[in-house]
């Protein structure tokens, strides 16, 4: 089943683009089972929206993710886990197949 995990982080841009460049060197810019990634600013604050495939493969990110966000200075964190029960592209038209349904 997919999952929605939502963040509210307390960083900066800086931080956060320090992070997307760990991982890439860490090789896990792109990791196996995350649909989407979505961030940016927020009230002072930094937003990331994520869908992932299962929660057992965000786990096996969050264990290269959480050192890396330490290292760059960002406080621990707790997401917002949900269970995702529909995706919709906006790119498609609402009557394609496939445009929306259950994830």
């Amino acid at each position: 089943m997919a999952i929605g995990i939502f963040f509210t982080i307390d960083c900066t841009q800086e931080q956060y683009d320090a992070v997307m460049r760990r991982l890439e060197a860490a090789g896990a810019a792109a990791p196996r089972g995350r649909r989407y990634h979505v961030a940016g600013p927020a009230g002072g604050a930094w937003r990331v929206v994520d869908v992932w495939d299962t929660p057992a493969e965000f786990e096996t990110f969050a264990r290269t993710l959480l050192p890396i966000m330490q290292e760059v200075g960002i406080p621990p964190v707790r997401p917002d886990v949900f269970p995702v029960h529909a995706i919709v592209d906006g790119r498609a038209h609402p009557s394609a197949p496939g445009a929306a349904g259950p994830a």
